[in-house]
């Protein structure tokens, strides 16, 4: 009964207090789901959406607190919310224009006020309060807000007028692909010739047709006239040099319509079913045209156009293929985003970078991948099928299984995530003078004087230093190599390319896809092959 009471007591107060301002003064209100808001270079998405009084943008008071790090209470007696943010004591009484920061009041010119049981105030007014910069797109209908503390908004920082870097093919020569556990993988390269190497576990019989053969040990040709390759589970894509896309093994998706070949595709499967395969193309087949970048996820696949197509195929549980495909998997291309110059496909999730150079990402939303704030305390339920801008002025991105690294156009790398059983919900700066990175269990990042490092898991001998074991990763950047132009991070394993053309691996090599003709582990970089194609 006394939780009625007070509930009925302060709805009253809103409902007095929407009436009083109504009185006093013509308000137009309307809802705006058009009005986005960024934050520090990346969008914020608030429930309920942002409000327009007057001219004004109002945000939910509790979203937008939450989203700016505060503290806040409510003191129902007088309707007065109290906010901290670190030294910053905050002071706002429902329904008025004034706030009181640190004991000094300012007046805005629009009240704040509760509507659909929300309250709503002007941006500015808590924005201003903790000393951070405001100010309206009116071009991209948004809000930005930047907290960093020197009063500069992201338009006027340096990095923002450098030039977007259409990286699409810096890493297409090679591509590693194996389990974190090391019980599994694949390697790729390209010859300067355009011939397509591959080894390690013949999954789908994308290395050799003969089932006999459960792994190969040393490089075999497969494809010719290709400059990028990539795989997933059991199949394998190249693009060529006309820009033709080829694709062979798991008919289901290859994208060129055909069924899966699964022997009980449904709920039931076992996990042996997915090795039971009919009807695999071990001959390629041709996809798309006009093809000129390719990437792909653990179970979907991507490809740019000439025309910065973005399409994807494959499966699409948790919306990895955008809002653009309702169903569940699609096996032809299906076109996703326009405007697309560099695109990464991981767990169910999906980013692109647009000609702007925005970043945007959908699908799952774990670990806080989506950076919306969301996905710690929902493993498995939290996606998003709509792109989301989540970061301008980015070059380059690489997703593993639970976090991200991203190079911005200033050479910044930033990464967000699970990383080392903690959560990171917003990008954190690592390190600078970046040109490319690949990221998996681990992470390979090459700077502007073509210096490898990695930092990460090396339970496997990974980070290339000489060592391996839990015990022995870092979460420091570790110098490996130089000379590097192209580095591609599996889940066990590391594949380089350095200037004079030759292929390097270590790592896990239980299925041989060092290519070192063993399957014995390396802990330091090995020499595999010469002659790879130059990015």
């Amino acid at each position: 009964m006394q939780k009625q009471t007070v509930t009925k007591r302060l709805l009253a107060t809103s409902l007095v207090l929407i009436l009083a301002f109504g009185l006093l003064m013509p308000v137009t209100v309307f809802a705006n789901d058009s009005i986005r808001v960024e934050i520090d270079g990346r969008q914020v998405t608030f429930t309920p959406a942002p409000m327009s009084v007057n001219g004004r943008t109002m945000l939910p008071l509790r979203a937008i607190t939450e989203s700016l790090g505060m503290t806040v209470a409510h003191d129902p007696t007088n309707n007065t919310v109290i906010m901290v943010h670190g030294s910053t004591n905050i002071i706002h009484q429902i329904g008025t224009a004034s706030i009181s920061v640190n004991g000094a009041v300012s007046q805005f010119d629009t009240p704040s006020m509760i509507a659909d049981g929300s309250t709503f105030v002007p941006v500015r007014m808590l924005a201003e309060a903790i000393g951070a910069a405001v100010e309206w797109d009116g071009a991209r209908n948004t809000v930005v807000i930047d907290t960093r503390g020197d009063g500069v908004m992201p338009a006027e920082r340096e990095y923002e007028a450098l030039p977007v870097t259409r990286t699409s093919t810096r890493q297409g020569s090679i591509h590693a692909n194996s389990n974190i556990d090391g019980n599994g993988g694949m390697s790729w390269a390209i010859q300067a010739d355009g011939s397509v190497w591959g080894w390690g576990i013949n999954w789908g019989h994308l290395i050799g047709s003969s089932s006999r053969i459960d792994h190969y040990s040393r490089p075999v040709r497969v494809f010719d006239n290709a400059v990028s390759v990539v795989n997933f589970g059991e199949t394998a894509f190249a693009l060529r040099t006309d820009g033709s896309l080829w694709g062979w093994g798991h008919p289901g998706f290859v994208g060129n319509g055909s069924a899966h070949g699964w022997v009980n595709f449904g709920e039931g499967m076992e996990i042996s079913d997915w090795n039971n395969v009919q009807n695999l193309m071990i001959t390629p087949v041709r996809i798309m045209d006009n093809v000129v970048s390719i990437a792909s996820g653990n179970n979907h696949m991507l490809a740019i156009t000439a025309d910065g197509g973005l399409y994807g195929w494959g499966f699409n549980p948790q919306g990895q293929l955008g809002n653009r495909v309702s169903q569940m998997e699609t096996n032809t291309p299906t076109r996703l985003m326009d405007n697309v110059v560099f695109a990464a496909g991981g767990n169910a999730i999906t980013m692109a970078i647009t000609n702007d150079g925005n970043l945007w990402a959908w699908g799952n939303g774990d670990h806080g991948l989506l950076l919306d704030g969301r996905g710690t305390d929902m493993i498995g339920i939290h996606y998003n099928p709509t792109p989301r801008m989540i970061m301008n002025n980015v070059s380059y991105v690489s997703i593993g299984g639970m976090s991200v690294m991203a190079v911005r156009t200033n050479g910044d790398l930033y990464g967000w995530g699970a990383y080392w059983d903690e959560h990171q919900l917003t990008p954190v700066r690592i390190m600078e003078n970046v040109v490319t990175v690949s990221h998996d269990a681990h992470t390979m990042v090459v700077t502007t004087d073509s210096v490898l490092y990695t930092f990460g898991n090396n339970e496997h001998g990974q980070l290339g230093n000489g060592q391996s074991g839990l015990a022995n990763s870092s979460d420091t950047p570790i110098r490996i190599m130089d000379n590097v132009v192209a580095v591609s991070a599996g889940g066990a394993h590391s594949l380089a390319v350095t200037d004079d053309g030759v292929l390097w691996a270590w790592g896990a090599n239980r299925q041989g896809y060092l290519g070192d003709g063993t399957t014995t582990q390396r802990n330091i970089p090995t020499r595999i092959m010469d002659n790879i194609r130059m990015p």
